[in-house]
């Protein structure tokens, strides 16, 4: 809901929402029109001299003048562009997003380093996962990790479900979501590109069935008083053979493949 006041010089808005059983939220955005600048909240839009674009002057959380190209000739554009950073300084988030500005230059390679020396991942795992850690270095290696999107990862995925197996995509997966889940954390990145994509489902995993030869050579290395097992085989002469093994009230059935 939005309500306006008018004052000698400005436009005030306030609005607000409540939603079930949560306290009213509100915030104000201030708009003040003068000859040279305008003021969104805390940020002061203005032109530079000689330059076409506009600008915003304000100060950070820490109380440290800033200034910043709103990358715009549009008014109407500045000033929603100036609002998000009025509102990133109201909410306490523009500090992060400074931090995310000067590591922009980080190398995926260096925060895959950074993570494995404070991974929690069991000895086994780390040594399951080495192998994939190095193809993935050899595709990102030397890229700044904040300029990886989830477009990239997407077609990385995808080119290991067509060369490889949708359960190699999934480790894979595993991987990326542990290492830009840590450049998040740390803001090195903006956002966490892995955020929106999801492991596939794996299918089942069908045990290779013994050969008659196979078989055979198992029930001939069984001690003499289990080789009392009766069994039954039945080789279709096309297909696969169908073995059933018997012994007290217990039976299993094992297929051969051809």
């Amino acid at each position: 809901m939005l309500s306006f006041g008018l004052a000698r010089d400005h436009i005030v808005i306030i609005y607000y929402s409540q939603a079930a059983g949560a306290k009213i939220r509100w915030s104000t955005y201030v708009e003040k029109t003068m000859a040279d600048k305008q003021y969104v909240g805390a940020v002061t839009v203005k032109r530079r001299t000689g330059i076409a674009n506009y600008w915003a002057y304000y100060r950070d959380t820490a109380g440290k003048q800033r200034l910043r190209s709103l990358k715009t000739n549009n008014l109407k554009e500045a000033l929603a562009r100036a609002k998000k950073i009025n509102d990133s300084l109201e909410s306490g988030t523009d500090e992060r997003l400074d931090k995310v500005r000067r590591n922009r230059a980080t190398t995926f390679a260096s925060v895959m380093e950074a993570y494995l020396k404070v991974t929690t991942w069991s000895p086994s795992t780390l040594d399951r996962n080495l192998f994939r850690i190095k193809l993935i270095n050899n595709r990102w290696g030397d890229v700044p990790v904040a300029q990886i999107t989830p477009h990239d990862i997407g077609l990385y995925l995808q080119e290991l479900v067509e060369s490889r197996s949708i359960a190699t995509r999934n480790r894979y997966l595993a991987v990326l979501r542990k290492v830009f889940g840590y450049a998040f954390d740390n803001a090195l990145i903006p956002t966490n590109p892995t955020d929106g994509l999801k492991q596939l489902k794996e299918p089942e995993r069908i045990p290779t069935a013994l050969t008659p030869a196979q078989f055979g050579q198992m029930m001939n290395v069984l001690p003499p008083m289990h080789r009392s097992l009766w069994v039954s085989c039945t080789i279709p002469a096309c297909g696969p053979a169908s073995c059933t093994v018997s012994a007290g009230g217990i039976s299993a059935q094992t297929n051969a493949g051809s």
